[in-house]
């Protein structure tokens, strides 16, 4: 699988150890909604920190990010938004458990903050933590039943896991959200594959393709597609690329 969370330490979960950079992609996208919590013109010196933290972040400035939401906070504890940037952060760092505990202060401070549910399972998936994880991915969609990336962070949870046709499920979900976005079919295929489904796993490899999936060398080398990798359909598929 290529985009998935890394993995625990159970036998089943230690075969597919996944880049661990790849969880921060979620919660660079998730971080995005903070311009919807915060104006710009905001006068208040917490949100004007905010915002700079938030910039830093999106040039991939963590340290200085992290300075800023620092700062936010100092001028105002009670800024849930600017614990879970910081957390992003500090996620983007590998500070994992750093990230945990100002997620748990931001849902402390606004419970219905689902971005802060969503991160914080992201952040007990690179911590091999799955159950914890799968939690509060629940948690997330309950408060937003189409958020596309609580879905499949909790597939890629799920299939970690184990439960692959849960997993296969909350993918599909995520495809019906967005039937132009690749990696979801990708992950379906892995998951057939796994299964040793090969028409299923060829049919969602190819889907994956034609929707723009082109990251073929890692295709090649994903321990997720063995199953499927001596059949007729998948060396169709991979022929020249």
């Amino acid at each position: 699988m290529i985009e998935t969370e890394a993995a625990s330490g159970n036998s089943e979960e230690t075969k597919r150890k996944p880049p661990i950079a790849t969880i921060f992609i979620i919660v660079a996208i998730a971080a995005i909604g903070i311009y919807g919590y915060f104006s710009f013109t905001d006068s208040n010196k917490s949100g004007q920190l905010l915002v700079k933290g938030y910039e830093a972040l999106k040039a991939d400035n963590y340290k200085d990010g992290t300075e800023m939401l620092t700062k936010a906070l100092e001028a105002d504890p009670q800024n849930a938004d600017a614990y879970m940037l910081r957390a992003i952060a500090y996620g983007k760092q590998g500070a994992h458990k750093e990230a945990i505990a100002d997620l748990d202060k931001a849902i402390s401070i606004n419970p219905r903050l689902t971005e802060a549910y969503v991160n914080r399972g992201i952040a007990y998936a690179a911590l091999s933590k799955h159950t914890d994880a799968i939690a509060d991915l629940d948690k997330a969609l309950q408060l937003d039943p189409k958020h596309r990336y609580a879905y499949i962070a909790r597939a890629r949870s799920l299939m970690t896991s184990g439960n692959m046709a849960k997993a296969i499920e909350d993918y599909s979900k995520a495809v019906e959200l967005d039937p132009n976005d690749p990696s979801p079919f990708y992950n379906i295929a892995c998951v057939y594959s796994i299964n040793k489904d090969t028409s299923k796993a060829c049919e969602y490899l190819k889907k994956s393709i034609d929707r723009g999936m082109s990251s073929f060398s890692a295709m090649k080398q994903d321990k997720d597609l063995d199953n499927i990798r001596n059949s007729s359909c998948y060396k169709k598929i991979m022929e020249g690329k």
